[in-house]
């Protein structure tokens, strides 16, 4: 669209770049001393890993384990570990946060039909508010088949949905290995090798 794109640049240091008009646009101080604001259908796919290193301090902590140069930590049913995040100022507080997880199992699919489901508990709290008054909840990504080919890495997301959030709340999750709905447990066990959270961002440079 014509509206949608820069037509000329004003070469003085408080005017170097106007801003655009029309559905997908940015506003924002032309000198990029603001962020810039992204409009209509305009936005960034962003996101930030999560260190690993309290996965090992759950209550019932899964085991540190290495396959050929990744460190990951193997969980049996139960075994919890936790991580925190601050939503970031730069989220597009109309869309979910998802929590992703990597992980592998050395089984594949065929020898026992296996499956397995990862489970989060979330509190979500706000500066200056009591830890334990913030919105808690339980998540979960159902039943999963394990992969065909054993050692498979594998992504599944859980979705934290945006009305339990809000820009710079520190969120405090709990992972979970969770029984299954149904169907059977693999003989051998997943391992995480990495978490991942992913959000989509409106401004760009905050």
């Amino acid at each position: 669209m014509a509206d949608d794109v820069i037509t000329s640049v004003v070469n003085t240091p408080s005017d170097e770049i106007p801003n655009l008009t029309g559905t997908n646009s940015w506003t924002g101080a032309n000198t990029f001393t603001q962020p810039i604001a992204l409009s209509g259908s305009g936005r960034v796919e962003q996101g930030f890993l999560i260190p690993l290193d309290a996965l090992g301090r759950g209550a019932t902590a899964p085991t540190l384990v290495r396959l050929g140069n990744f460190a990951g930590y193997e969980f049996d049913i139960g075994d919890d570990g936790y991580f925190n995040f601050e939503v970031p100022y730069s989220w597009d507080s109309t869309t979910p946060i998802y929590v992703k997880i990597h992980w592998y199992i050395n089984e594949a699919y065929a020898t026992a039909s296996g499956e397995i489901k990862w489970q989060i508990d979330y509190t979500a709290c706000a500066e200056g508010v009591d830890t334990a008054d913030g919105a808690t909840a339980a998540l979960d990504t159902g039943d999963i088949n394990i992969p065909t080919t054993a050692k498979t890495l594998t992504e599944n997301d859980i979705t934290i949905p945006a009305n339990v959030l809000a820009i710079d709340d520190v969120v405090g999750i709990k992972i979970v290995r969770a029984a299954l709905t149904a169907g059977t447990n693999p003989t051998a066990k997943p391992t995480i090798i990495g978490l991942e959270v992913g959000y989509t961002m409106n401004k760009l440079g905050e």
